[in-house]
């Protein structure tokens, strides 16, 4: 084999391994993008979840705001029902 041969086999395997790398720079490059777009993806999910969350407690908030004024009604109504019930209780025996 003479030297001339020996470059161009040694240039065809530099040629090659430089073929191998960038296959892999480009798989390589390909997984970090995945790997990427699904943190972002993830990133955007969470977002999304956490504002759907503070909704939900602001809706949590009203509601248990709305039960405190219903009970405290209730309450209310109870006392003047309990009060009118006396009152009545007091006309009639004084009737007797």
């Amino acid at each position: 084999m003479t030297l001339q041969e020996e470059i161009v086999q040694l240039h065809e395997q530099i040629k090659k391994m430089e073929k191998l790398a960038v296959q892999r720079a480009r798989r390589s490059a390909i997984g970090f993008g995945v790997v990427a777009i699904t943190a972002l993806i993830s990133f955007v999910y969470g977002f999304v979840q956490l504002e759907n969350a503070q909704r939900q407690q602001e809706l949590a908030i009203q509601m248990e705001r709305k039960a405190l004024a219903a009970e405290e009604n209730a309450i209310l109504s109870r006392d003047k029902t309990e009060i009118c019930q006396h009152e009545l209780l007091k006309c009639l025996a004084s009737r007797k």
